[in-house]
C-alpha cells in the first residue's frame, strides 16, 4: 500500500477555474487584490489579464457603468486593476470625506462669469455623463453634443501624458435642434444605456407647441 497521499491545492487548478473563481470575487475587487497577495504561485495567476479584464467587465455590470469607456483590449494589468478598483476607492473616499481635488489643483472654470469669459457665451447648458465618465452629452446653443473625453489620466499609463493637464476633446457628433429662445418650444433629452451596456441611445424630446405637438427623435450610438 502506497503511503503517498494525494492532496488537492487551489494552487493546482486550471486558469480556465481561476478565471471562473475571479468572477464571484470581482463584486468585490480588493478580495483579488488579498487573494494575489497570499503567495506567489497565486499572485502570477490572479494577475493574468484575462482575471482583471473580467473583474472589470463585472465591475460594468454591477454599477451600470458604460462598459465603452475602457478600451480593454488595449489596457494593461495594471489600468485593468485601477479601473476595476476605481469606483469602490471612490465610494470610500466618500465615505470618509476625504477631499478628491488636490490643493495645487487649479479648476479650468470656477463661476458662469469666467465661463462667459472664456466664449461659453449667455446661452444655457446641461450635460450629462455617460456613467464611465468617458463621454458627455452637452445641450447648448440650440444643439446637442457628444463628447469623448478620452482615457481618464489616473489609468494612463505613460506618465508623460498623465502629467500632462491639456485636456483633449473629440466631438463624436453633434444634433441640431430647434433654436433654444422664446418664441420656440425648450429642447428636452434624455440618454439611456442598453441592457448590455454596448451602447447609448439619446431622446430628443421638445416640450408641446402652441398646437400641442411633440417632436421626437431617437439617436442610437455604438461606440
Amino acid at each position: 500500500m502506497s503511503n503517498e497521499v494525494d492532496t488537492a491545492s487551489i494552487l493546482n487548478l486550471p486558469t480556465e477555474l481561476h478565471i471562473s473563481i475571479s468572477q464571484y470575487l470581482a463584486i468585490r475587487p480588493r478580495d483579488i487584490i488579498s487573494v494575489l497577495k497570499t503567495c506567489r504561485t497565486l499572485y502570477d495567476v490572479y494577475s493574468q489579464k484575462a482575471i482583471w479584464d473580467t473583474a472589470l467587465r463585472i465591475v460594468c455590470q454591477r454599477d451600470a457603468l458604460f462598459e465603452p469607456s475602457y478600451p480593454l483590449q488595449s489596457m494593461t494589468v495594471a489600468q485593468l486593476q485601477r479601473a476595476a478598483m476605481g469606483p469602490d476607492l471612490w465610494n470610500r473616499r466618500l465615505r470618509a470625506g476625504s477631499p478628491f481635488v488636490d490643493a495645487d489643483v487649479q479648476a479650468q472654470v470656477t463661476t458662469w462669469e469666467d465661463c462667459k469669459a472664456r466664449g461659453g457665451g449667455g446661452g444655457k447648458a446641461r450635460v450629462y455623463f455617460a456613467p464611465g465618465g468617458r463621454y458627455l452629452f452637452e445641450q447648448s446653443h440650440g444643439a446637442i453634443s457628444l463628447w469623448d473625453l478620452g482615457f481618464p489620466v489616473a489609468l494612463r499609463s505613460n506618465s508623460a501624458d498623465a502629467a500632462s493637464s491639456e485636456c483633449k476633446f473629440t466631438l463624436v457628433d453633434r444634433v441640431m435642434s430647434q433654436t433654444l429662445d422664446r418664441t420656440t418650444p425648450v429642447v428636452e433629452f434624455a440618454v439611456h444605456p442598453s441592457s448590455d451596456g454596448e451602447w447609448l441611445r439619446l431622446w430628443v424630446v421638445t416640450t408641446p407647441s402652441p398646437s400641442g405637438e411633440y417632436i421626437t427623435r431617437s439617436v442610437k450610438y455604438s461606440i
